[in-house]
């Protein structure tokens, strides 16, 4: 299957009206979540899902503890991980001391292996194009979300993004905004956690 790609212009350095030259970047399908590796390895090997989900959970323990403590990890086939540290640029070793730099991430190495495993050649312009979030007014939005659960006792976060135009991290901003918020409360867990009114708003 080719990969999509569609095409953006480079950030203007210069603040002028110079239009910039256009490179092409990859649009993503989605994310394939951890979850969904674990039960892809659990169908391909003799491994059961807890023997899975432990050996996993214990590799990300032990890698973070290492980085902690300095080392940089071989994540096995795929390269190496490190911490990221930054400060203040300076001209001289003099001129900055340890409570002024500060932990900056994590970098990740790919191995050549895996570069190359990776690999693919087949390309085809995205015919949408990058999606992006409508720009409905927060209040709007939140108009839309109280007349769909006037006549609806839950919503879900693809049904939010649907009727206000929200990809899926923003839609999931807003309602776990309104949720801090005592607007919403929430039932179930993980796919299946919806969104109710909260007590106040339902007694309103």
């Amino acid at each position: 299957m080719p990969v999509e790609y569609d095409l953006v212009r480079k950030p203007n350095e210069k603040g002028d009206d110079t239009q910039q030259s256009m490179y092409p970047r990859i649009v993503s399908k989605g994310t394939v979540s951890f979850r969904t590796l674990e039960n892809d390895i659990v169908q391909s090997t003799s491994f059961s899902k807890a023997d899975v989900e432990g050996v996993l959970a214990a590799l990300c323990d032990q890698a973070s503890s290492y980085i902690r403590e300095g080392y940089h990890v071989e994540f096995g086939k795929m390269g190496y991980l490190s911490a990221k540290i930054t400060s203040r640029p300076v001209e001289s070793k003099n001129e900055i001391r340890s409570p002024s730099i500060s932990y900056n991430g994590v970098h990740f190495r790919p191995s050549s292996w895996f570069k190359g495993q990776c690999w693919f050649k087949d390309f085809e312009r995205a015919k949408l194009g990058f999606r992006k979030s409508s720009g409905l007014p927060l209040e709007k939005r939140r108009a839309c979300l109280e007349n769909y659960l006037k006549d609806h006792p839950f919503i879900t976060r693809k049904e939010y993004g649907s009727i206000t135009g929200l990809l899926k991290n923003a839609a999931l901003d807003d309602l776990n905004k309104w949720k801090e918020e005592k607007v919403l409360d929430t039932f179930g867990r993980g796919t299946h956690k919806v969104f109710i009114l909260g007590r106040s708003e339902a007694k309103e």
